[in-house]
């Protein structure tokens, strides 16, 4: 059972180079994957806003998956619009010490790198699986949310007719399918 970020969203993306950079394999863009816009403060009663994070899937021919992750704060933010702020994939530990212990201790059973995720893989291969020679990477990444998207969700929480919140994700009305979200 998933605790951390259990409810999102998922959506089909699309990678798409932007140029001005250098780096390999799926930078390259015109790679198609699977993005999820997920919660991890649960929406208690409580938080002083949302904890945003976005996880994005692109798949490979004859090999795993790859993926990147990008969070807004390990801190709740002092709003309740998914997209007021950037993502990304180096982000501050909480400010108080107990958390940041936790944390840093679960993220050391897996790596000793626990304040960032790697950002190689994605650079070391293209979509069809073919290696890169001489493949280069970011050292940390930021997605910047689109304004006009961000506009659409308000700062408050939405409360309907019953006294019950309005998820962050039911609260726009009307957003065109082919409107980019960063």
């Amino acid at each position: 059972m998933k605790f951390n970020h259990s409810q999102g969203v998922v959506a089909k993306i699309e990678w798409e180079d932007l140029g001005k950079h250098t780096y390999t394999g799926l930078y390259d863009g015109n790679s198609e994957g699977l993005i999820r816009l997920s919660e991890g403060n649960f929406l208690l009663p409580e938080a002083s806003g949302l904890t945003p994070t976005l996880a994005m899937k692109f798949l490979r021919n004859d090999m795993r998956s790859v993926n990147h992750l990008a969070n807004t704060s390990f801190e709740p933010s002092d709003s309740f619009n998914f997209l007021k702020n950037d993502f990304k994939t180096r982000i501050d530990f909480f400010q108080n010490p107990i958390n940041q212990q936790t944390v840093q201790r679960k993220f050391l059973e897996l790596t000793p790198f626990v304040q960032s995720l790697g950002l190689a893989e994605f650079s070391r291969f293209n979509t069809d699986g073919s290696a890169v020679a001489d493949f280069e990477f970011p050292f940390d990444l930021r997605f910047v949310p689109n304004p006009d998207l961000a506009s659409l969700w308000p700062d408050t929480r939405e409360i309907d007719a019953n006294g019950d919140e309005i998820p962050w994700y039911d609260q726009v009305k009307q957003i065109e399918e082919e409107e980019v979200l960063f």
